[in-house]
């Protein structure tokens, strides 16, 4: 498995950073995109991968 760090911008600005492995990355933005989870990135909707 090889480690992938994601650096996602936030609607408000800010930046969201974590990590995952390379093959789930984009599994990863799309469940930040959806809002799959109610972490950080939840309520600052759309995200864009930087």
């Amino acid at each position: 498995m090889i480690a992938a760090v994601c650096m996602l911008r936030c609607a408000d600005g800010s930046y969201y950073v974590g990590s995952t492995s390379a093959e789930d990355q984009q599994r990863r933005l799309l469940e930040h995109q959806s809002g799959a989870y109610r972490g950080y990135t939840f309520s600052r909707r759309p995200v864009e991968l930087v």
